[in-house]
């Protein structure tokens, strides 16, 4: 800025000299006050220099009032208020002292308070009752459908066989049933042992007799017209504790289909050492049997090791059973 206004200047002075210095004919102009001598330069310089500093220091203080998804790392003490799904079989008060890393799937039961110190091992408590209930009650001689206290439809246990079962008169149809256990609906189970799940479907195409079965052990509900009875005979069954061997009637080594795969299985630990032989029979008898390979020999095993685990299965697809021990 201050150049252009010395430059502009300049120029005025250098026009003023021309124009003294500039003849006229005979006379000479020396008037030397014409001349413009204004050298005001422009030396306004913006010195402003102000610097905004921000010292605003203000605290903000902000309240969370969101959900903390982080775990705090204090300690904390927990109460259980989730569904305990299995039965505890004590019958004082428990309380939780550790950690527990199952998953409950059934209720509990007792009328005491629940205390779990160690690990819960999910052991039902046993059934005073067991019911089919469903939609074939009132065929059965029930007042209604689905009542888990109708003693008409309770399934009666077997103490040889260590399973619940009854036979019923059931009328062509479409049908629907499960379990119910001690006259209510706290403790029910249905398709593939799941407790509280599916019904389980029964369409005679006549009027038929059938067997319904019910095992504690598993929580299996099924019936002879849906499943086949497949029974692991040998002489090994009396040491499971039937009453003899080769009883094919005897349900302590009923083969189950449980997870609804086709393939029906029994394991036990409970054989001692020795040289076995089994088949499987059918319905409760001997009129349809399978042995090695589907045919009609016995299969033989050996036990080296008492307490080995042996795995009685049978595919329902080919007729094809097997036996299989593995030491402990």
């Amino acid at each position: 800025m201050r150049s252009t206004t010395i430059a502009t200047v300049a120029v005025f002075l250098f026009l003023g000299v021309s124009a003294c210095s500039s003849s006229d004919g005979d006379s000479t102009d020396s008037d030397s006050s014409d001349v413009d001598t204004d050298t005001d330069v422009d030396t306004d310089v913006d010195t402003d220099t102000d610097t905004d500093t921000d010292t605003d220091s203000d605290t903000d203080t902000e309240t969370d009032t969101g959900t903390d998804t982080e775990p705090d790392s204090d300690t904390d003490t927990e109460t259980d208020t989730g569904t305990d799904t299995e039965f505890d079989t004590d019958s004082g008060s428990d309380s939780d002292s550790g950690t527990d890393t199952g998953t409950d799937t059934e209720p509990d039961t007792d009328s005491g308070s629940d205390s779990d110190s160690g690990t819960d091992t999910g052991i039902d408590e046993p059934a005073v009752t067991v019911t089919m209930v469903g939609s074939l009650q009132s065929e059965i001689g029930c007042a209604a459908d689905w009542d888990p206290a109708c003693a008409d439809t309770h399934l009666t246990y077997d103490v040889s066989d260590d399973v619940w079962q009854a036979t019923w008169f059931v009328p062509a149809g479409s049908w629907e049933y499960k379990v119910a256990l001690d006259d209510g609906w706290s403790r029910n189970y249905g398709a593939n042992a799941v407790p509280g799940g599916s019904t389980i479907t029964l369409q005679p195409g006549a009027d038929t007799l059938v067997k319904f079965y019910y095992d504690h052990k598993t929580h299996w509900v099924t019936d002879s017209l849906n499943s086949p009875i497949a029974v692991m005979a040998g002489n090994f069954q009396s040491e499971l504790g039937c009453a003899g061997d080769w009883q094919p009637d005897c349900l302590r080594s009923w083969l189950e289909d449980v997870d609804g795969d086709g393939i029906f299985e029994f394991s036990t630990t409970a054989l001692p050492s020795g040289t076995y032989e089994g088949k499987v029979a059918m319905d409760e008898g001997w009129s349809e049997n399978y042995g090695i390979g589907g045919g009609s020999d016995n299969i033989p095993f050996e036990i080296v090791t008492a307490g080995s685990t042996v795995i009685f299965s049978f595919a329902s697809a080919t007729h094809v059973p097997t036996i299989t021990v593995t030491p402990p």
